[in-house]
């Protein structure tokens, strides 16, 4: 029972890693004042572009390079139309992602996803155990027997918080947000604040 529960607790922090990456990308985007309702269309991208990289290079760095400039790429599109365009960013947001889902259904079609499925299985990341911690009964297979991209995401919880609750770079994103005419006037650049912080999370979704 203990060793069904802890298979289940470990395959359910893997799945979860890419929901936190995408998390914390919108957590950045918002602090910055820009909603970002894409993101989903934005990890379909990622996934599909990722694949498409990772099979014809047959590298995982290439692969998640991809993904990140999928993601970066569709939010690109949704901060010229939120922040210079000045259009809504619900609509925005949920325009990206209906094209995301379209754009990839489309794309997907052109492939053989069997032969493809088949020819990059092996390339996939593998669990990487840390010596000692995941020799801890029940947690650690839990929290340390992870691949990279898990380990990564966990990672990233702090430096994302520390950049923005422990830098001076985060007190400007979230007076971007907050107060943008007063980031003004201490000499924030709004518009570029936003802008990075949008394609930050976009390539956060795309690599998830």
């Amino acid at each position: 029972m203990i060793d069904l529960l802890t298979s289940l607790l470990q395959a359910g922090i893997h799945q979860g890693a890419p929901i936190l990456l995408v998390v914390l990308g919108e957590v950045i985007c918002e602090r910055s004042g820009n909603l970002n309702l894409g993101l989903e269309g934005m990890m379909l991208a990622g996934a599909l572009f990722g694949f498409m990289g990772t099979y014809y290079t047959g590298s995982l760095a290439a692969g998640c390079l991809a993904g990140i400039l999928a993601g970066s790429a569709l939010s690109l599109i949704h901060a010229v139309l939120t922040i210079d365009l000045r259009a809504n960013q619900i609509v925005s947001g949920l325009a990206l992602a209906v094209f995301g889902s379209g754009l990839t259904s489309f794309i997907g079609d052109k492939t053989s996803p069997v032969k493809m499925t088949m020819a990059v299985a092996p390339a996939a990341f593998r669990r990487l155990p840390i010596p000692l911690l995941s020799e801890i009964p029940v947690l650690g297979p839990i929290f340390f027997k992870q691949n990279l991209l898990v380990y990564l995401s966990g990672a990233l919880i702090f430096a994302v918080w520390f950049i923005l609750y422990r830098t001076r770079y985060g007190l400007n994103i979230r007076s971007c947000g907050e107060n943008p005419a007063c980031a003004e006037v201490m000499g924030v650049s709004v518009r570029a604040t936003r802008y990075l912080c949008v394609l930050t999370g976009g390539a956060f979704a795309g690599l998830g």
